[in-house]
């Protein structure tokens, strides 16, 4: 009995030492993340790290042709963008880590949209997985990777689902 107990410890110790292990590596990765957006004109781009604070931004002339405004409101909209960039790819490296499901990733990404707004594709996957069809509607017809369903647009640009 107490030979079981002190295995059992034993391997209790070795899981949280595991966990603080993986908890400090995701602390070094997330320093190292940065987001990233470009003009749909690729004359401006803005890069932030993890946090949004902002690493780096290049312009070209022609993003100077709207005047000083036009440039200010799209630095001020870019570095939000790339700041949800970073969060998103934070999120991701969380729940890839720790577990999809575990509380410290929720904590990252509840955090990450908190303080960034929700992540666009992340809400586009989900409006995708929860779909609720009529019940007259076929699911094979209106269903997720059908013809009429979640993703279809993408099937006929060539995208997939």
């Amino acid at each position: 009995m107490a030979e079981r107990a002190r295995a059992q410890i034993a391997a209790d110790v070795a899981g949280a030492q595991q966990r603080a292990e993986t908890a400090r590596q995701l602390r070094q990765d997330v320093a190292n993340v940065r987001g990233e957006w470009s003009s749909p004109a690729r004359n401006l781009r803005v890069v932030v790290d993890s946090s949004g604070r902002l690493m780096d931004v290049w312009f070209a002339q022609s993003a100077l042709d709207g005047g000083p405004e036009r440039l200010r409101a799209q630095l001020l909209d870019g570095s939000a963008r790339a700041g949800r960039d970073a969060a998103s790819r934070v999120a991701r490296m969380a729940a890839d880590r720790l577990g999809e499901d575990s509380a410290a990733a929720r904590a990252v990404a509840a955090e990450a949209e908190e303080r960034f707004g929700p992540d666009p594709a992340a809400r586009s996957r989900a409006a995708a997985q929860t779909i609720q069809l009529a019940p007259w509607m076929d699911p094979g017809l209106y269903g997720p990777g059908s013809a009429f369903g979640p993703g279809s647009a993408d099937q006929l640009r060539g995208g997939g689902v």
